[in-house]
């Protein structure tokens, strides 16, 4: 989380702040494994903003980003030779079924990283950590795939101005489901990363420079998730809140 909310705050002036993000790239790779797949998105990230900047300079005219890049690829290259000799614990099932059941487990993960409301709130005396509310009514897979699916419509539509933050939420929730599905979804700690990579795309988005559609349907889109994108933002941050005083 430090070392997430570090890049975000360098990323401002990523352009005097190379050599400084590129440390904060190496580290995080090293700090979990999931870490590892989040400072290779927010690499991804650097690389799509230097390919569309046409004032960018090339990595020959410019030796701190050559320097940057080898930081960067050390880091990855340590975190991978951990990954390679470290043990999987007994829980890890690394080929998952692929199912539709398989697919929309995996996809809900989304609703169950945003809304962390377990079964049995507000009691105290009912509290299980990292179960879900909805599993108490009917046809709960359902609803939850399709509230799943709202969020993820809803998360990228208040970044469609902003393409650097919506390349970096579409490509991270993509990349992180991806996982999760290949391999066990984990704890609600691991599925918590694919609401962190929202946070940090609107960081993202608070600097970047907003670019309308020339199509009106995709202005008109824009506009509205322009409206809603305050009052969702805090509903979720109020949500994540009374669950974390809850627990």
């Amino acid at each position: 989380m430090l070392l997430l909310i570090s890049f975000c705050a360098l990323y401002r002036r990523r352009a005097q702040n190379t050599l400084g993000l590129s440390v904060v790239l190496f580290l995080l790779a090293n700090a979990a494994p999931y870490g590892l797949l989040i400072a290779l998105i927010f690499s991804a990230l650097l690389v799509f903003d230097w390919a569309r900047n046409e004032e960018s300079p090339s990595l020959r005219a410019a030796p701190h980003l050559r320097v940057s890049a080898l930081i960067v690829l050390a880091g990855v290259a340590c975190a991978t030779l951990q990954l390679v000799l470290m043990k999987a614990s007994p829980g890890t099932v690394w080929k998952h079924p692929f199912t539709v059941s398989g697919i929309s487990d995996t996809v809900i993960n989304i609703w169950r990283a945003y809304v962390p409301i377990p079964i049995g709130f507000p009691s105290l005396s009912r509290w299980a950590w990292g179960t879900d509310f909805i599993d108490a009514i009917p046809a709960r897979q359902f609803v939850k795939v399709g509230l799943a699916l709202m969020l993820a419509v809803i998360s990228a539509g208040v970044l469609l101005k902003k393409p650097p933050a919506r390349f970096l939420y579409v490509v991270g929730v993509a990349a992180l489901l991806s996982i999760q599905f290949i391999v066990n979804s984990g704890a609600m700690r691991h599925k918590a990363f694919l609401f962190l990579l929202f946070l940090a795309p609107l960081w993202v988005a608070g600097v970047s420079v907003e670019r309308e559609s020339s199509r009106i349907p995709l202005r008109r889109l824009g506009t509205f998730f322009d409206r809603i994108r305050t009052p969702f933002v805090v509903g979720l941050l109020a949500i994540q809140t009374v669950a974390g005083a809850y627990t």
